[in-house]
């Protein structure tokens, strides 16, 4: 064989490996953990709001999946990622705005779930125990698994780090084909599986 066919020979060889190695992507970068629990609220939590003088107001709250409650009168307030005295703050501030006068507001924690939640297109939207749903496919799974148009390369794992509420796009396929490792989830997360768009 020539020297001219061994070279070519050569390069064919690099670019046919080159063209397989780019065809997998590389690993999902790791997604940090929350901070340590301090008494944050997370989402699926229950709490008790009492405001002297304020009885629509004052009432039993479950945090929704978006990490807000929405007291009577008050704006959309976000709980997730914050503790009771700082909701306490918040809706002391949201009725000194109406007006009312050095109110005495109260915010007891009743229960906080140590759950997950799982939406989109899934059979089973809701939430889950976090022990029965300890990593992102666990929970996907024990939510009946993907309707027909969910689009596991695109699912979305919501967390509170550090107060803030950030987004991670997790291919959940490439962790079923056994490219990449499962996700941990921790209380409060919220996995959202989107709709594929065709």
């Amino acid at each position: 064989m020539s020297a001219e066919c061994r070279l070519v020979l050569v390069f064919a060889l690099a670019l046919t490996t080159a063209s397989g190695c780019a065809s997998r992507p590389p690993p999902r970068a790791p997604i940090p953990r929350s901070a340590p629990d301090r008494g944050e609220l997370a989402a699926n939590d229950e709490l008790s709001v009492w405001a002297e003088g304020e009885q629509a107001l004052s009432a039993r709250y479950r945090v929704a999946p978006d990490g807000t409650i929405a007291p009577p009168g008050c704006p959309r307030l976000r709980i997730e990622g914050r503790t009771a005295d700082a909701v306490a703050d918040d809706v002391r501030a949201c009725l000194v705005s109406r007006g009312v006068r050095a109110p005495d507001v109260r915010v007891t924690v009743l229960s906080r779930q140590r759950a997950v939640t799982v939406l989109g297109q899934v059979m089973h939207p809701g939430h889950v125990p976090l022990g029965s749903a300890r990593t992102i496919v666990e929970a996907v799974t024990r939510s009946g698994g993907t309707t027909a148009t969910g689009w596991l390369e695109q699912t979305q794992l919501r967390r509170v780090i550090d107060g803030a509420p950030r987004v991670f796009v997790v291919n959940v396929r490439r962790i079923l084909e056994g490219d990449d490792e499962d996700v941990p989830l921790e209380a409060g997360d919220v996995v959202l599986v989107p709709e594929r768009i065709f």
